[in-house]
């Protein structure tokens, strides 16, 4: 594992930073907050969008397809949110292999739930008040249980997959739950189109982001197997803890420091190193939405017109590059200015 603070390589299992002191056990919070948060923004942008689509298209598409379509839309902006947090073009492609798994089977058994009553994305909203906790909150939340398993199953590691799978399950099934019922009452106070699509976007985000808190805790609290440290290794006896800890500035498991100060290289302005990877993290989500939605927007609407179609593509793709782009340069802007503060600070030292 990595630190949060500095990006050292980490001993899986420790309570310490290694390099630059830092506390896992307090960084865990913030850890899953930024998870969940990045998952509930995902959560929101593909629950829109699938709207969007959806009202564009379903005056001519079959009603089974169409359901599978919105539900493997939204899914697709959750299941690379992994992927793009952890820089890794693995779990990106696996997790939007898992998203579309999950949201096709999790279509199916839900429309298989609803195959007596009335299509769960075609309710009349007239009837919010006597939908409770209701068969189409259940169909949500299987349709969610089913999608944040497999992204779960597909973005972990050998380790935690097991964990890391119940807790995806756990998060679709109470954030689909939470999600609908809200959804549902949103939708019947909605006096404007604009609550309409605002209720998509909250219910999306509420879903999203309890998937991802509950990935999170899986990963997090999920037990792991001692490894044997390697032979190349050091190791020696921490003075207060007793416990074995790698040669460095600070034991890995009390946090005391084993050496002289100058071995420990705690960062400096934490704070402005993760804005520099926000604005990352929103370049590179930004780039992949745009280039699935401009793929997406070519489907749409090439049976209107081809040359709408390639317009649409093309803009949508460039729009989102160069905000990528933008994004990019502020977190390096960023970077050059702690740059100049250290090598400024060196000077002064000497």
């Amino acid at each position: 594992m990595r630190c949060s603070n500095c990006d050292a390589e980490v001993k899986e299992g420790s309570k310490y930073c290694g390099v630059c002191g830092t506390n896992f056990l307090l960084t865990t919070a913030a850890w899953l907050l930024r998870r969940t948060l990045a998952g509930a923004i995902a959560g929101c942008i593909g629950w829109f969008l699938s709207s969007g689509i959806f009202n564009i298209t379903n005056q001519g598409i079959a009603e089974p397809f169409y359901i599978v379509l919105r539900i493997v839309i939204a899914a697709v902006f959750i299941g690379i949110v992994i992927g793009v947090l952890e820089k890794s073009t693995n779990k990106v492609i696996f997790g939007l292999l898992g998203a579309i798994l999950g949201g096709v089977i999790g279509s199916i058994v839900a429309m298989y739930l609803l195959r007596n009553d009335m299509p769960m994305w075609l309710f009349i909203p007239e009837k919010a008040k006597s939908l409770e906790f209701s068969l189409y909150t259940t169909a949500n939340a299987v349709i969610w249980l089913i999608t944040g398993a497999f992204i779960g199953l597909f973005t972990s590691s050998d380790k935690r997959r097991i964990y890391v799978f119940i807790g995806g399950a756990l998060g679709g099934a109470i954030g689909g739950a939470i999600g609908w019922e809200i959804f549902l009452r949103l939708r019947f106070e909605a006096v404007s189109p604009a609550m309409f699509f605002t209720a998509d976007v909250i219910s999306g985000g509420i879903t999203a982001g309890l998937i991802f808190l509950f990935i999170g805790m899986g990963e997090k609290f999920s037990p792991t197997s001692e490894e044997k440290a390697s032979a190349e290794e050091a190791i020696m006896i921490c003075a207060i803890c007793r416990k074995e800890t790698p040669v460095s500035g600070y034991c890995i498991n009390c946090g005391n420091i084993l050496k002289a100060p100058e071995i420990a290289n705690p960062r400096r302005y934490g704070a402005l190193h993760r804005i520099s990877n926000v604005f990352r993290f929103l370049g590179r989500f930004i780039l992949i939405i745009g280039l699935i939605t401009a793929i997406g927007c070519f489907i749409v609407l090439l049976p209107q017109s081809i040359f709408s179609s390639l317009l649409g593509m093309v803009g949508i793709a460039v729009i989102s590059y160069i905000i990528f782009i933008s994004f990019n340069a502020i977190a390096e802007t960023i970077l050059l200015f702690l740059d100049i503060e250290k090598n400024t600070r060196k000077m002064t030292e000497r």
